[in-house]
Order: structure tokens, then C-alpha cells, then sequence
């Protein structure tokens, strides 16, 4: 028997799960990677251990040196290339409407080809990540009558990307 959809109260949607706490542990390496060497320098605990009898003074400069070479970035971002070596293309057949949204996709003024980029990217990372889309709320007239196309002018959907964490 499934388990029954949990009941929502007040903000518990912000809380984060269990289970999406232990994925979002399994997320810190790959995003620690992209940042590179600075990246992993700031998280020397995690990824550099104070070695055994070894003083504070050591451990640190230990860690100032410590490089990291990032072949997991470059792999990231050389795949991301790839896929995204030629452009979206929108057919003759996609609405007007829609081919008008892609110029300004996420309403923060990226074409879709970046925003695409963009998920992808982070996609990788991780290996999940979400694009939601969503719409602002339909015009509520004072007089309860329905909206008209004048009061709809400029309400459109968008995209939001939803990384992983």
C-alpha cells in the first residue's frame, strides 16, 4: 500500500526532507569540484583531513598549496559545448507566441539557448535538476468579472530553473 501524500501546514513546504538533505550531502563534491581549487581549499575539511600529529601552522599551509587540477569542470562544461554546439531551433510549425517567450524565457532577459545551456550545465553537475514553469496570477477585478484581454496584456508563462539543492 503507498504511503499517503504528506499534509502541508503553514511553511513546511520550505522544510527540506530527509531524503533530500542526504542527496543535497551527495551534492557538495561535484559542486566543490566546479569551484576548484579555491573551492576546495575553502572546504579543506571535508576534502583535505588534518593528517594525523600534523600542527594547525602545517595543516594550513599544506592546504594553501594544495591545487586541484579540474578535469571534472572542464569534462562539464566541454560536454555542455557539445550538445549545445548549434542552437536551439524552434520549427515553423511552434506558435508565435511561443517563439516570442524563447527570446526572453525566464522573464530575467535570457533566450532560451542560454537558459538551456545553463540547466544543462548544471545538470550535469548533479545529475538532476528542474525547470519549472510557471505564470503569474490571472487579473483579480475588483467588480468579480472575468479578466479581458487587455487586463491579460504582458501575463505569460516562464521558466524557472530549479537546481537540485
Amino acid at each position: 500500500m503507498a504511503d499517503a501524500p504528506a499534509k502541508i501546514v503553514g511553511d513546511e513546504i520550505a522544510k527540506q526532507s530527509k531524503v533530500q538533505s542526504d542527496a543535497c550531502e551527495t551534492f557538495k563534491l561535484p559542486r566543490t569540484l566546479i569551484g576548484g581549487t579555491t573551492a576546495m581549499r575553502r572546504a579543506a575539511e571535508d576534502y583535505l583531513p588534518k593528517e594525523e600529529g600534523e600542527t594547525n601552522e602545517g595543516y594550513v599551509k599544506r592546504v594553501r598549496r594544495s591545487t586541484l587540477f579540474n578535469a571534472f569542470r572542464k569534462t562539464v562544461s566541454d560536454m555542455t559545448g557539445k550538445v549545445f554546439q548549434r542552437p536551439v531551433v524552434l520549427e515553423d510549425d511552434v506558435p508565435a507566441d511561443i517563439v516570442q517567450y524563447a527570446e526572453n524565457i525566464d522573464l530575467a532577459g535570457r533566450h532560451i539557448n542560454v537558459f538551456a545551456k545553463d540547466v544543462f550545465y548544471d545538470g550535469l553537475q548533479t545529475g538532476i535538476n528542474y525547470i519549472l514553469v510557471d505564470m503569474p496570477p490571472a487579473v483579480q477585478k475588483a467588480d468579480g468579472s472575468a479578466p479581458t484581454v487587455a487586463d491579460e496584456q504582458g501575463r505569460r508563462p516562464y521558466f524557472v530553473h530549479i537546481t537540485a539543492e
